[in-house]
């Protein structure tokens, strides 16, 4: 179930990934010192009320000041000179008045000098991918994307050459011990998910496959019923955490950024990645709160179920139990050398001229071997397999690895043993064997750590579970999608 699979999400380990700076592609391709712009040619309001701000326009993105937005959407900021870092601090009211009170402001249609993306923005310690401009001794940042993180949208009015900034709905579907479920939070994870099972809904029916239809449709007809009941669990974890005084420090935003910027990255952009959210119904900022909201979640489920173990005892049970699923079949190692016959072209009597030719080689090569010549001298020389120079001591395998004739050859040779000429689909092989290796069952010694960590794990899931269904007893929920 969809809900089980979002839960199994909060309790296992996130990823830390090399960090890969992903930017707007589009915006940063105007790296010049001066560009020409649209200035103060569209109006700004919020609600009814029509900002004081100066606008910058580059392609096709309005931008405003960072001072202005800030006393607007009461917050605050803090500027990292040496690291070029703008750090956003939510929650935090703000006395800053617009930096251009008292100045001439910027006109229209000229070129002005400014540099692209010279801060990088950062909310409570997350990047948030947020191009900036600098001209003269103020920072611009883009309008909609600035907006999203207070839960505004933003509608524009082409003729009018008006950005309305205004609330999205607010539509409760529940509540939990006092904390709203919103319908949006909801549709975070509704929409795309159920465009998946459409998909693969619409698929089944066109294969004919009338169980997996079955099955897709009841997880449809169950899934909104399920991400509620995943969102009860994240609003209760959300509670815990408050009531654990779990705090994420200067490690932990390093590991979230790494992760958001190796997801951004997989998908070419940060354009394209918040296309595929807008696609969906979403924000770039409301991801960001799902990842920040995840990590904290583990951090607080490491610490409260970390002497959650199982013991040696239980280890060597499990072990006694599975320990036919360990046996390790007979293995060999071998190095060969490969005269390729492969995709070769033309008619059947020049395929068939070419092969003979082929064989030829590879019996002049075993005859330099039977001669006292050196195998891999030789095959360094005249191995046509592409492999066998990232696997210079030979490839290990057991059976039903390789190609048949290959294999059949490599287990029939004893230690040290040079084959015969042996045709596969590839072509023609002469085989030594280095090494092999008897089946039998691998120690215990050998597999605990691989054992416990498997048993800790489904021990800790077990425990969590457990913790859930008591905090869920203890808690005031209310349904209302019912």
């Amino acid at each position: 179930m969809v809900k089980k699979y979002l839960c199994g999400l909060i309790v296992g380990t996130m990823l830390v990934i090399t960090p890969i700076q992903a930017v707007n592609a589009e915006i940063l391709s105007i790296q010049a010192s001066e560009v020409k712009v649209r200035l103060n040619d569209i109006s700004v309001f919020m609600g009814k009320k029509m900002m004081f701000t100066d606008t910058i326009v580059l392609n096709g993105r309005a931008f405003m000041s960072l001072n202005t937005a800030c006393y607007y959407f009461d917050c605050d900021y803090e500027v990292d000179e040496v690291n070029k870092i703008i750090n956003i601090k939510l929650g935090k009211g703000t006395t800053r008045k617009s930096d251009f009170y008292g100045k001439t402001r910027i006109r229209g249609g000229q070129t002005i000098k400014t540099v692209v993306n010279g801060y990088t923005v950062h909310v409570d310690g997350i990047n948030m991918y947020m191009n900036t401009l600098q001209y003269q001794d103020s920072t611009y940042i883009p309008i909609r994307h600035f907006a999203e993180m207070f839960g505004k949208k933003i509608e524009w009015d082409s003729e009018a050459r008006k950005i309305a900034v205004s609330d999205f709905p607010v539509e409760v579907i529940g509540v939990v011990n006092g904390d709203v479920i919103t319908q949006r939070e909801l549709d975070y994870y509704y929409i795309p998910t159920i465009k998946n099972y459409q998909e693969e809904l619409e698929n089944a029916k066109k294969s004919g496959d009338k169980e997996a239809e079955l099955s897709l449709q009841e997880e449809i007809d169950n899934l909104e019923n399920d991400i509620f009941e995943y969102l009860v669990e994240k609003k209760i974890l959300n509670q815990k955490v408050a009531q654990n005084n779990i705090v994420i420090g200067s490690e932990d935003y390093a590991a979230i950024n790494e992760s958001i910027s190796s997801l951004i990255n997989s998908y070419g952009s940060i354009d394209d990645f918040r296309k595929i959210l807008a696609d969906n119904g979403t924000s770039f900022y409301q991801y960001i709160l799902q990842t920040k909201g995840l990590f904290v979640q583990n951090k607080m489920l490491t610490q409260l179920l970390k002497d959650v173990a199982v013991s040696e005892e239980q280890l060597k049970q499990y072990y006694e139990e599975h320990k036919d699923e360990y046996v390790q079949p007979e293995t060999v190692r071998a190095k060969h050398i490969l005269i390729s016959t492969y995709n070769f072209q033309g008619s059947a009597d020049e395929i068939a001229k070419k092969k003979a030719e082929a064989k030829k080689k590879a019996e002049d090569i075993l005859a330099e071997i039977k001669a006292g010549k050196n195998f891999d001298e030789l095959m360094k020389k005249y191995s046509e397999d592409p492999g066998t120079a990232e696997n210079p001591d030979g490839y290990e395998f057991s059976k039903g690895q390789m190609v048949k004739e290959f294999e059949d050859a490599a287990f029939a040779l004893n230690v040290g043993e040079v084959s015969g000429i042996v045709e596969s689909t590839y072509g023609y092989h002469i085989l030594k064997l280095e090494e092999k290796t008897a089946s039998g069952a691998t120690s215990f010694e050998e597999l605990k750590d691989t054992i416990k960590a498997q048993l800790d794990d489904s021990e800790k899931r077990t425990k969590y579970t457990e913790m859930m269904k008591q905090w869920k007893e203890e808690s005031k929920i209310e349904n209302k999608l019912k």
